[in-house]
């Protein structure tokens, strides 16, 4: 697949290709612009990196993912933003062993923008959490999967602690991060994400 600008977009209708460009422009994400189809009708670089790194592959034109689960969830995404005349929704994607992916989708009619995470963020913001707050290895491992939307049961299964673990190193993070809720870290962490990949 080539990759095309706004303006090259062939196969996507003026109006819809101007109601997505706020989706270029406000974010450093991997974006690919895509019909009902899953045909790919264009996106930026990074876009066509990271679902080939993350999902699957571009075959041809359009989206082959690896697992049918992620095609369903977006699938769903989309029945989501048709029935509910929502702007924009976010799908939770299953990765392989993973954890899950999250993703942006928005845009209404034919064509919607899907926004991936760009690469190199949990790498940054694992570096943030290590140098300017203290946390230890064990401890920004639990904040990342946190911040990627486990429970922290689900964190726990994936790094193979005990539950009681979970919450000593939670603790941990507060106290070294200055807080006092779990919304509260979800909510720094995001921010703290987007300072370090910005």
């Amino acid at each position: 697949m080539t990759h095309q600008t706004l303006a090259a977009w062939p196969h996507t209708p003026v109006s819809t290709a101007w109601a997505l460009a706020p989706q270029l422009t406000r974010t450093s994400g991997a974006v690919l612009v895509v019909d009902c189809g899953d045909r790919v009708l264009g996106g930026n670089p990074a876009g066509v990196a990271q679902f080939g790194a993350m999902l699957g592959a571009i075959e041809g034109d359009r989206l082959a993912f690896r697992d049918a689960a992620c095609a369903e969830a977006l699938a769903a995404a989309r029945q989501r933003l048709r029935l509910d005349g929502l702007g924009e929704v976010i799908i939770r994607f299953e990765a392989d062993g993973g954890g899950p992916i999250f993703a942006l989708l928005s845009g209404f009619g034919p064509s919607h923008a899907l926004v991936l995470p760009p690469p190199a963020r949990a790498e940054a913001l694992a570096n943030a959490l290590t140098s300017s707050f203290g946390l230890t290895p064990a401890e920004t491992r639990l904040a990342l999967k946190l911040q990627a939307g486990l429970t922290l049961a689900e964190a726990g299964r994936d790094l193979d602690i005990s539950i009681n673990t979970v919450r000593n190193q939670l603790r941990a993070i507060f106290d070294k991060l200055g807080l006092r809720r779990q919304s509260e870290l979800v909510r720094t962490l995001a921010q703290l994400a987007a300072l370090a990949g910005g």
